[in-house]
């Protein structure tokens, strides 16, 4: 019997995983998707989850990343802007961009180093809370299983919650949606991230691949979204 549980084999669970083992804990994945991720989102992240990814064994390794080396912050109708630099800051970078499906297959890789049991193609259906023990209930390939622990980690985005009886949920619709996108612009970024305070929602550029690509994230009302993702790419 494992020592823990984690649902959910993405980013989180995944990096949970293999810093838990470094410590000598048993752990087990149960990961729904079945194949190596296709997800086309980038991932922006801090100099502390670097060091982190770093410690798991996944930082470097062909990871290719873009350097967020500037980071510029203003507010639409407000006095001024603040510019900060990893100079400024005293590490290599503020963050990196990188994609998503990169940095699974990346984590996918160093699980199977490890000798990690990752359940692929499992999808829970029931996790019963008992003294002492947890037992997480699940259909793969087509036959029900159940396999018990001394604790269970929910890595899975909140998917499996509803299912903990002693938990509740509470949701809050902040009305607002998020656009994101892949842009080239006229200008080299040179290490330069872009956020934008409106009324409406913020807005941010991320740099992103080449010297001239950023990756966007746009945030408004859903109508004002849906609007923008109906639009040519020219007039976006």
């Amino acid at each position: 019997m494992p020592t823990a549980i984690i649902i959910g084999a993405g980013p989180v669970g995944a990096t949970f995983a293999l810093l838990a083992a470094r410590l000598g804990v048993q752990v087990t994945l149960i990961e729904a998707r079945e194949g190596p991720s296709h997800e086309s989102r980038s991932l922006a992240l801090s100099h502390g989850s670097r060091e982190i990814l770093n410690i798991a064994g996944v930082w470097g390794d062909g990871l290719p990343v873009t350097e967020i080396l500037t980071i510029h912050t203003s507010q639409r109708g407000g006095f001024g802007r603040m510019r900060l630099t990893h100079l400024d800051a005293g590490v290599p970078a503020l963050g990196y961009v990188l994609s998503y499906a990169a940095l699974q297959a990346s984590l996918d890789q160093q699980l199977e180093r490890y000798g990690i049991t990752v359940r692929r193609g499992a999808v829970v259906t029931a996790i019963d809370d008992a003294p002492g023990e947890v037992t997480v209930r699940f259909t793969q390939a087509g036959t029900n299983q159940a396999m018990a622990a001394a604790a269970v980690v929910l890595a899975d985005g909140g998917a499996n919650l509803g299912k903990v009886p002693a938990l509740r949920a509470d949701e809050k619709d902040y009305g607002q949606s998020a656009l994101l996108g892949h842009v080239f612009t006229d200008a080299a970024h040179r290490g330069t991230a872009y956020e934008r305070f409106t009324p409406e929602g913020p807005a941010a550029l991320l740099p992103y691949g080449g010297a001239n690509e950023y990756s966007v994230v746009w945030v408004s009302s859903a109508a004002r979204i849906e609007e923008l993702k109906a639009l040519p790419d020219v007039d976006f």
